[in-house]
């Protein structure tokens, strides 16, 4: 379970030694960013319309947002062959900076435990340079994009019930709770680099300031909490509250494990002998078996774990969506021969076909295998909290390297789960961006060719 905060513990091994907690921490970020970019590249190349299937709208002038800026009385969306390119170039800028950096951190340190803490400065410096760059308000560096990210963080954070909520919002905020952990890990960090502790142990937190690290691994999930309440206020949909009870079991697990942490028991009982122990045991059960039924059934509008009765009522309510009617691009090439992907063929309703087993009518990948295999992956990895109950795999949770495996595979997961999720979303709304206006299109196509801005960034 990615969400477990676990206790600081001696880690003077040649792990941490070589990979230090800031780096791992910023690895994973740029494991995030590239991530997102073949999300966005994966979805172009079966020929869905990520610039539309996101609400991602054109924006003119300085001001960056989700405006609708039409022509012809239609909303221009950002072309979804330019969408992972800038953020490609992003990945490449910021792998390439913090590799150079860890290189030299190697170099000063010289790979050794006791010569580590005087090269602190240099993931210090790391991290302040890639702060500032991000937040830089000169046109350096993807300007666009870095505002636009900044814009979609600051209206996940917005404690606001009655703004509208946009489904690119609310992608970043599940991301973002794919790196509670990794949030967590840099708040550690920086308490390593900018106090007298130890590169290769992770810090004592004492007092008030043991609670700092679980308040801010449970911020991503207050803020989808915040949106499915905002969703709820506007829609009225029970099913908005049902998905802000998933989020709302994450908290018992994170501050219970706090808890736990803060009352240790004596050194020579196992940590089974905690009294909140067995309740922590049933909320991270809680949490994972929801957290796995939601994703299939909801956020993958799959039928494996629906009842029977309820996927015959589905059937004979779903209506016939034509095979185009998905949210595809209009138009196979341009006058500058800028080409689009083909179409993909996905199965479309029809009830007198046979569909495959545990899924749904309508598939963009032709493999059902594809979908099995991501059932499958998303079950095990939601259920990596057991590395942390099996008696015979408990010293290997307690090892950082253990630890971070286990967020490498949750960032691994949630790139799974976007192509997913954003292929039911396009399901479920069932229209297409029509060529009612080829101006528009030869006008977005035409803009392939050039340095194009997304409206959302990891």
């Amino acid at each position: 379970m990615d969400i477990d905060t676990g206790a600081p513990i001696d880690t003077n091994s040649h792990f941490s030694v070589i990979f230090p907690l800031p780096y791992r921490c910023l690895f994973l970020v740029g494991v995030g960013i590239l991530g997102w970019a073949t999300n966005l590249q994966g979805l172009y190349f079966l020929g869905v319309d990520t610039g539309y299937a996101l609400d991602l709208k054109r924006s003119t002038g300085s001001d960056i947002g989700l405006e609708t800026h039409a022509t012809h009385n239609v909303p221009s969306y950002l072309h979804p062959a330019t969408l992972h390119k800038p953020i490609y170039r992003i990945f490449a800028v910021y792998s390439i900076f913090t590799f150079f950096s860890w290189v030299f951190f190697r170099f000063m340190s010289a790979g050794s435990a006791a010569t580590i803490d005087s090269s602190k400065f240099i993931p210090s410096l790391t991290i302040i340079v890639i702060l500032l760059a991000l937040i830089s308000p000169w046109p350096l560096f993807h300007r666009h994009d870095r505002m636009t990210f900044l814009r979609a963080s600051l209206r996940c954070l917005v404690p606001s019930l009655t703004q509208p909520i946009y489904f690119c919002d609310i992608i970043l905020a599940d991301i973002f709770t794919s790196f509670a952990k990794v949030i967590g890990d840099f708040w550690l960090a920086a308490i390593i680099l900018f106090s007298r502790s130890h590169l290769w142990q992770l810090p004592a937190e004492e007092g008030l300031v043991q609670w700092v690290t679980p308040c801010l691994m449970s911020l991503p999930y207050t803020i989808r909490l915040r949106q499915c309440l905002a969703e709820y206020v506007t829609t009225k949909s029970r099913r908005s509250l049902w998905n802000a009870l998933k989020y709302s079991t994450a908290f018992p697990v994170i501050f219970l494990s706090a808890a736990q942490r803060s009352s240790p028991v004596e050194a020579s009982a196992s940590p089974k002998e905690h009294p909140l122990f067995k309740i922590w045991v049933l909320s991270v059960l809680i949490n994972s078996v929801y957290s796995f039924w939601w994703d299939v059934t909801n956020d993958w509008g799959l039928s494996l774990l629906k009842p029977s009765s309820t996927n015959l009522k589905r059937k004979r309510s779903m209506p016939n969506i034509p095979a185009n009617s998905h949210r595809l691009l209009a138009a196979p090439s341009t006058s500058e021969g800028i080409k689009l992907p083909p179409s993909p063929s996905p199965t479309d309703f029809d009830p007198s076909e046979r569909q495959f087993a545990g899924l749904r009518p309508k598939l963009f990948f032709n493999d059902p295998m594809i979908y099995y295999m991501a059932i499958f992956i998303n079950f095990i990895l939601r259920f990596t909290w057991s590395l942390k109950l099996s008696s015979h795999l408990h010293h290997i949770a307690d090892l950082e390297a253990g630890v971070f495996i286990i967020e490498a595979l949750e960032v691994l997961r949630r790139w799974i789960w976007v192509f997913i999720r954003v292929e039911w979303e396009i399901i479920k709304l069932g229209g297409s961006r029509e060529a009612a206006n080829p101006e528009e299109f030869e006008f977005l196509m035409r803009e392939g060719t050039e340095t194009e801005h997304s409206d959302i960034s990891t």
